[in-house]
């Protein structure tokens, strides 16, 4: 086990009213999702203490194309409910709203771990499936010895 998570495919759905162009709404969405791929699961900007200690972009990792799940799909729901008092939305930031949670949620549904931090490396996986192995071996010790 690696503890490697591989996303494989990422279908978003967004309600942000009618499109007017759609090559610009998918290409929106899908980079955000990308660039949320990134930040979930290998971007670490580390700081203490609110400053920023990550001095050399050079160790920086963001996704590139080995990266990318092999389905890319987006569903632009182009009709809002009639109580929808804000109307049309922009779509710049949208596409990346859902991916870390429905990563997290994959991740809990494979292992049984919520995993809270940010990113999610294999080593917190791999630690994560370590430390609930060791809780499970010392609750069977104690109830052997009860």
């Amino acid at each position: 086990m690696t503890g490697r998570i591989a996303v494989r495919q990422l279908k978003q759905a967004i309600s942000a009213g009618p499109i007017v162009n759609l090559l610009g709404f998918n290409g929106q969405i899908e980079g955000g999702g990308v660039m949320a791929l990134g930040y979930t699961l290998m971007e670490d900007a580390k700081m203490i203490k609110g400053r920023y200690i990550t001095e050399n972009l050079d160790t920086y990792l963001i996704p590139s194309i080995r990266d990318v799940p092999f389905t890319l799909e987006v569903e632009g729901i182009e009709e809002l409910p009639e109580e929808d008092r804000f109307g049309p939305r922009g779509v710049g930031e949208i596409g990346t709203v859902a991916v870390a949670p429905a990563i997290a949620k994959a991740i809990h549904d494979a292992t049984g771990l919520w995993i809270t931090k940010l990113p999610v490396s294999p080593e917190t996986v791999l630690a994560s499936l370590e430390q609930r192995s060791e809780r499970r071996w010392k609750k069977d010790v104690n109830q052997a010895s009860s």
